[in-house]
């Protein structure tokens, strides 16, 4: 490795290693960082670039999206037919810099910054290249314009790093079969590793090339973009490692296969193209056998999609970042710069979505792991075939071409920006013609010779916009100079487009980001309803439906008290409202699985054995008498419902201690084992004198009223609405209506039935 001083008085110190070659055992397993120092000198003048592959489908996305910008609905001949159909026909030339030792990195900095006898040092880019994770090197672009842009915020400039991370199979496959040993140095996702290493390496070294380890921030486009996300959200938020201060994601997009099956039939679709019966063979492999299998398997991608890339690992992705994003916990707390392009969907959208089968093909592929049901609902009431722009588009392919764009780019701004108290900077970018990826030009534009299609003011006053991020987190320039706005509950983000820069709102349709942030599409059943199941479904039910409140979860099981005292510890764990509204008494909610009280009931009455074992069978029958005595015939008339019902009352009472109102409202969801069709709740108002009469027996309770008791069945079909019809029942007349009528509800489709009990 040299630094290699060129016209722009950069330092370009290429090809330093950051990992050991991920070959043999190392193959589809963590990184390692390097283990001593290799005194040969690398010139850096020979590329390293890990192994690529391109599916089929994006040799044909250059004439699709241009045909359509100009008016025309693109078809595909029948030799395209033939490519897509046949892709092991597709040849397409090896890159001789390709190699599996490719864990480089490359440094360039300022001359003056890196001479300096007396360094100040300066901020950092980290820049993540994309290439729908199977495609991508560290030197794709040339960062001198970008780095020429800084000084306008910057007197040190800015040291930029770029590096490369596995790719395809190498780099992205996860599932129980990559690793049945549970061996932690065979996780899943090696390449969110491989960027992890990286940020380790600039946190140890950086410095030595004039650039600062506290001002690092994390950039990338595409498949790099959304990297960041999972480095925002990396381990569930358990992470305290500062390997970054700030983050700017660009056309950033994905769509997680969370399922465990299919995870597991990419590596058999992987294994069975190069010709072994599991990992372990494969990693005797040579480079070009490896090669080959993936470049198989990412060609024969459906249009619009690469095969690899992240997977919910339930470790360094714990969960969709959708979900760990509405959360709002999971995330670092950095300083975040969105940006996305105007048309994102387009080039990703096949030219044979252009009829209704066509759509319906668009949809199945896409997103494969949804149920019919979904599909249907994706289809006729998030983007019916309705064109006269209503709904965004006015024409068969711009209809699939919204469906991708906010299933998997446009809605995730919005998502990321709620994690963040809507307190993060945004920017949409529309200079022609506004597609994926067509900011590059932009972010890394090098004078006119180099790249004379570019408008230069509004390429630099952008690069100046994202530098000044990068250096002091305000992002003005001189062609900007009200910078880009917060984007608050107005929605705010700066416009980039051909007049210019100005103020804009985001124009994604919020009721639609709603159902893609459920992540109800990657699912194609409702979860099985054992304990575990009853409580987490709850809680993400709660928590993916929209509404003004938010939910909060007790530490502790309510308790039963009887004259001031706990006698009773129930099995219902408690929800409450977070932030009430002062003019309404919010419900309490109580959560518990049938099962669990029935297990618990018959342990209470099971004698326990002699010290000799000798089983005690008078006592035992009594247990038995006083155990059917105690169990209905029937769950739904058990009295340990009003109990359950009174201890949540008692839980809320306890919490509202400084003003006790007339009536505590209290809801108890409840699953019972062996209802597949159902799940319940119990709804009650409890007088608050009943509750004063348990805590002092001996009141008087003549004319209080016993509250009414009503159960209600809510039907797990269809699961697509399962969400909205839960928390309507839970929450009731105190949910606040939304002004906008919900077009993706239609509860007629999947009507609760209705019993009312008195108990």
């Amino acid at each position: 490795m040299t630094g290699v001083k060129g016209t722009s008085n950069l330092y370009n110190f290429s090809n330093i290693r950051y990992g050991e070659p991920p070959i043999g055992d190392l193959r589809f397993a963590k990184p390692v960082a390097p283990k001593g120092r290799n005194v040969t000198i690398d010139k850096g003048d020979v590329g390293r670039i890990c192994p690529q592959a391109i599916a089929a489908w994006e040799v044909y996305t250059s004439f699709t999206g241009p045909d359509f910008l100009s008016g025309k609905i693109s078809t595909l001949t029948d030799d395209h037919k033939h490519a897509l159909h046949e892709p092991s026909d597709l040849k397409i030339v090896i890159d001789p810099r390709e190699t599996e030792d490719c864990l480089f990195l490359d440094v360039v900095t300022p001359v003056e910054t890196f001479d300096s006898p007396v360094k100040k040092l300066a901020p950092v880019i980290f820049w993540l290249s994309g290439g729908g994770y199977t495609t991508g090197e560290k030197g794709w672009f040339d960062p001198a314009g970008l780095i020429k842009a800084s000084y306008a915020s910057s007197p040190e400039g800015l040291v930029f790093v770029s590096a490369n991370y596995r790719l395809g199979a190498l780099g992205w496959l996860a599932g129980t079969k990559l690793d049945p040993g549970n061996d932690a140095n065979r996780p899943a996702n090696a390449a969110l590793y491989d960027q992890r290493l990286a940020l380790e390496w600039i946190q140890e070294n950086i410095h030595q090339f004039g650039g600062d380890p506290t001002r690092v921030t994390i950039m990338g486009e595409s498949a790099g973009g959304a990297s960041i996300y999972h480095h925002l959200t990396a381990f569930g938020g358990k992470d305290k490692t500062t390997l970054f201060q700030r983050a700017i994601p660009q056309s950033t997009g994905w769509v997680h296969i969370a399922n465990e099956k299919l995870e597991n039939d990419v590596i058999d679709k992987f294994l069975a193209l190069a010709k072994v019966p599991d990992l372990k063979a494969a990693r005797k492999l040579s480079t070009e056998e490896v090669q080959e299998a993936n470049r198989l398997l990412i060609s024969n991608s459906a249009w619009g999609t690469s095969t690899t890339g992240p997977f919910v690992d339930g470790l360094y992705v714990p969960e969709n970042p959708d979900k760990l994003f509405a959360e709002g916990r999971h995330i670092q707390k950095v300083d975040v710069l969105i940006g996305f392009n105007e048309d994102e969907g387009l080039i990703f959208t096949s030219p044979e979505s252009n009829d209704n089968a066509g759509y319906r093909k668009f949809l199945e592929s896409t997103y494969s792991n949804a149920s019919p049901e979904t599909l249907d609902h994706i289809e006729t009431k998030l983007y019916p075939p309705v064109f006269d722009g209503s709904y965004g588009y006015t024409n068969q392919t711009g209809r699939a071409s919204i469906t991708k764009a906010e299933s998997e780019f446009t809605c995730k701004y919005g998502f990321l920006q709620a994690a963040y108290g809507n307190r993060a900077k945004s920017y949409r970018f529309n200079v022609y013609p506004g597609l994926h990826g067509s900011e590059m030009h932009y972010t890394f534009y090098n004078g006119p010779k180099r790249n004379p299609e570019v408008d230069e003011a509004i390429a630099v006053g952008f690069q100046e916009l994202l530098t000044s991020f990068v250096a002091i987190g305000n992002a003005t320039s001189l062609a900007a100079p009200q910078g880009v706005p917060v984007y608050g509950e107005e929605r705010r983000m700066l416009y980039i487009g051909n007049e210019g820069f100005g103020i804009t709102t985001d124009a994604t349709v919020p009721e639609r980001c709603k159902f893609w942030q459920s992540g109800i599409y990657l699912t194609s059943k409702a979860p099985s309803m054992h304990h575990n199941h009853a409580v987490t479904m709850l809680k993400t039910l709660t928590r993916l439906k929209s509404f003004t409140m938010s939910l909060a979860s007790r530490r502790y099981a309510a308790k039963f008290f009887y004259a001031r005292r706990p006698v009773h510890e129930t099995l219902c764990h408690v929800l409450h409202v977070a932030k009430p509204s002062p003019k309404k008494q919010p419900p309490v909610i109580g959560y518990a699985y049938y099962k669990d009280i029935n297990r618990e009931r018959q342990r209470r009455f099971t004698p326990r054995l002699h010290p000799k074992s000798d089983i005690n069978h008078p006592v035992e029958r009594l247990c038995r008498l006083y155990l059917r005595k105690v169990t209905p015939d029937n769950w739904s008339d058990d009295p340990y419902i009003v109990c359950l019902l009174l201890a949540l009352a008692q839980a809320q009472s306890i919490k509202q201690r400084e003003e006790k109102p007339e009536t505590f409202p209290v809801r108890l969801f409840l699953v019972v084992d062996g209802d597949k069709n159902y799940a319940h709740v119990f709804q009650a108002d409890v007088d608050a004198h009943i509750l004063k009469a348990l805590d002092e027996p001996t009141l008087d309770l003549n004319g209080v009223a016993w509250p009414r008791i009503t159960h209600t069945k809510v039907a797990l079909q269809s699961y697509l609405t399962l969400p909205g019809r839960i928390v309507a029942e839970l929450l009731g007349s105190y949910m606040e209506e939304k002004a906008e009528k919900r077009k993706y509800e239609d509860d007629a489709e999947a009507p609760m039935k209705r019993v009312k009990t008195t108990l």
